[in-house]
């Protein structure tokens, strides 16, 4: 195996241990009480920066874990599969409906200026006032697709 290799090897096995020591230091699911295929949830995702924090160094990492919980996989996966609903529901694309917070000349211009590379979507998201997430569901014809 050669160097880099080795190094990726060691780095990957740091970052697997911290994260199940992180999960049995704040296990059971927070839902169902099980110790069985245990997994981090951001409790708001639109709170989280993102899920890749095992490399970080420690504070960095611990503030980002603040945002979290410890769910089994079953639990977590019901969670995340009502926060789609709910985002679905948030994303129509009737832009007169009365959950709708752009209108469809908004969703394009998102498209268009996403598409230059100058604006990431967290930046779309704070300019327009809505979740990087819903940026995201926009740019990647999940929502307003009508249009």
């Amino acid at each position: 195996m050669s160097h880099t290799l080795e190094t990726r090897a060691r780095a990957y096995e740091k970052m697997k241990a911290r994260r199940l020591t992180w999960l049995q230091e704040n296990g059971p699911c927070a839902n169902c009480g099980s110790w069985t295929d245990l997994e981090v949830d951001h409790k708001d995702p639109e709170q989280k920066i993102t899920h890749r924090v095992w490399s970080w160094k420690e504070s960095r990492r611990l503030e980002e874990l603040a945002k979290c919980q410890v769910l089994c996989y079953n639990c977590h996966k019901e969670k995340s599969n009502k926060e789609r609903t709910i985002f679905n529901i948030k994303f129509q694309s009737d832009e007169n409906g009365p959950l709708a917070k752009l209108t469809n000349a908004e969703a394009l211009l998102i498209r268009k200026l996403y598409t230059t590379g100058l604006y990431s979507q967290r930046r779309l998201g704070k300019h327009f006032g809505i979740t990087h997430a819903q940026i995201n569901y926009i740019i990647n014809n999940k929502s307003f697709k009508n249009i």
